[in-house]
């Protein structure tokens, strides 16, 4: 249940970018990690982007490529609408 007037801190989007030789990478899968457990999950859009609604904090980012190879990143977010770039 919503408490009134209590102000949720440290939540915002984060936007992950990839690309690879300065091109975006489109239709790429990303999925975000904290503790072991999956959060969100999506694919990357034509400019390499993909969206996510978290608490700031310290993440894994993993990303599956179309020939299915499983790469991890750690990504600091800390603050809201911050965008991360990550060059394969």
């Amino acid at each position: 249940i919503p408490e009134i007037g209590v102000k949720s801190e440290g939540v915002g989007r984060l936007t992950v970018v990839l690309m690879k030789n300065h091109e975006p990478q489109q239709g790429v899968r990303l999925s975000i990690r904290k503790d072991g457990r999956v959060l969100g999950s999506d694919f990357t859009d034509g400019t390499g982007s993909a969206g996510f609604r978290l608490m700031h904090g310290d993440y894994e980012c993993i990303v599956q490529d179309r020939s299915r190879q499983i790469r991890v990143f750690t990504l600091h977010f800390r603050e809201n609408n911050q965008k991360i770039l990550i060059e394969l």
